[in-house]
């Protein structure tokens, strides 16, 4: 699997989540994430990440 695919799946993965969840802010600020940030950040890292930054606006 090459670097965009695990991009890829690691950002369907936080979208099925959030949306699961009904983080609807959370979930636009995942879509203005570029692909390279969800390869440096686990799954569960990458939501608390969202999740701190729609708190702190």
């Amino acid at each position: 699997m090459n670097r965009l695919e695990e991009a890829k799946k690691a950002f369907l993965e936080v979208r099925r989540i959030l949306t699961e969840k009904h983080e609807d802010f959370a979930l636009a600020k995942a879509y203005k994430k570029p692909w390279k940030w969800y390869r440096e950040h686990a799954t569960q890292e990458t939501i608390e990440i969202l999740r701190a930054e729609v708190k702190a606006n």
